[in-house]
C-alpha cells in the first residue's frame, strides 16, 4: 500500500495482453512454473496434488464451510425468534 501511488492507473484491458516473453523466459527457469504453464507440464491426475491447487481447493472449502455455518446459524436464530 505504500507503493500505491507509484502504481500505473488499472487498465481493465491488461488481462487480454500477453506477458512479455522475457518475463515468461525468466519465470520458465522454474520447475514449478513450467509444470503449470506448460501444456504437458502435468498429467491431470496430477493437478488435484499441484501445490497451487491444492490450496485454493482448501480454501475454498473452508470459505464455503464458514458460509454453511453462517446461514445455518442465522436460519436458527431466525427460528428461535420467530417462536
Amino acid at each position: 500500500m505504500q507503493a500505491e501511488d507509484r502504481l500505473p492507473e488499472f487498465e481493465a484491458s491488461a488481462i487480454d495482453e500477453d506477458a512479455p516473453a522475457e518475463v515468461i523466459e525468466k519465470l520458465r527457469q522454474l520447475p514449478y512454473f513450467r509444470q503449470a504453464y506448460d501444456f504437458d507440464g502435468m498429467l491431470p491426475a496430477e493437478f488435484s496434488r499441484f501445490a497451487a491447487f491444492a490450496a485454493t481447493a482448501n480454501e475454498f472449502a473452508a470459505a464455503t464451510r464458514r458460509t454453511v455455518d453462517f446461514v445455518a446459524r442465522a436460519l436458527e436464530s431466525a427460528r428461535s425468534q420467530a417462536a
